[in-house]
């Protein structure tokens, strides 16, 4: 039985920004008539205040809409939605059943072995969900619909979401899988991309096209007459000054 979904607050609690313009100017048009109108000091007074309030409130929803739309973070501390949740199915699903499922069940599974070993000695409250073949941890997205990336990792107790990650097939990168999943995957937490070796390339290209942003891409395959799955860093969003110089440079190179 799957288990409750985390929770990330609904974006469509606001209106949609096109209706704040027009809060506004209804706003300035109830405060207008008190400024110029010949009217009596109580009946002016009543105008602009009414006026003032009004407009105070489109502009602050406005302003409060334009920053949920250019940052999904904002929207983590406002309520949950009630009622039944749906689950997110992306298109790429039927894209990915006719894929290469057994090989990309191994790979998925010594993925989460190799590089998601936890709770772990440094992360002892972490904890790893893997969402195929069976849902294990949804992520509840802004628009109410469940999303349930392969891999998942939380932080206990208050089940935050530390990593997102998901394996492609040599058949399933593209664009329908950036569009898709790795955007709307990417604005649920940090992402990260397993793709076959020899696609790292066409990954990154494909995270700057649609703008998905990305944490790291990794390459994986499988090299004939060893069962362990090999592992590379392709791409890593540098986490500061130092890992922008050359490997050989950087203060903690040995």
């Amino acid at each position: 039985m799957a288990k409750s979904p985390l929770k990330i607050g609904p974006r469509e609690y606001f209106p949609a920004p096109s209706m704040w313009p027009f809060v506004v100017t209804l706003g300035i048009a109830i405060t207008l008539p008190g400024l110029i109108a010949n009217l009596s000091a109580e009946q002016q007074a009543s105008l602009v205040i009414v006026g003032a309030t009004i407009g105070s409130i489109g502009l602050i929803g406005w302003v409060v809409q334009d920053l949920l739309s250019l940052s999904p973070s904002f929207a983590l501390a406002t309520a949950a939605p009630k009622g039944p949740t749906r689950p997110y199915i992306p298109i790429t699903k039927v894209v990915r059943s006719e894929a290469r499922q057994t090989i990309y069940h191994r790979a998925l599974q010594d993925i989460v072995i190799s590089r998601f070993a936890f709770p772990s000695p440094q992360y002892p409250d972490y904890a790893v969900r893997v969402n195929d073949p069976h849902r294990s941890l949804g992520i509840q997205m802004p628009d109410g619909a469940v999303a349930y990336p392969n891999i998942v990792v939380v932080q206990h107790p208050e089940n935050r979401t530390k990593i997102v990650a998901q394996v492609e097939t040599k058949e399933s990168v593209g664009e329908a899988a950036a569009h898709h999943e790795w955007l709307p995957y990417a604005l649920l937490g940090p992402l990260y991309l397993y793709v076959p070796v020899g696609q790292g390339d066409e990954a990154l290209a494909l995270c700057r096209r649609f703008s998905v942003p990305i944490v790291g891409i990794r390459t994986w395959r499988y090299v004939v007459g060893y069962e362990e799955i090999e592992i590379s860093d392709h791409f890593t969003v540098p986490a500061g000054p130092a890992e922008l110089l050359p490997k050989i440079l950087r203060p903690d190179s040995s």
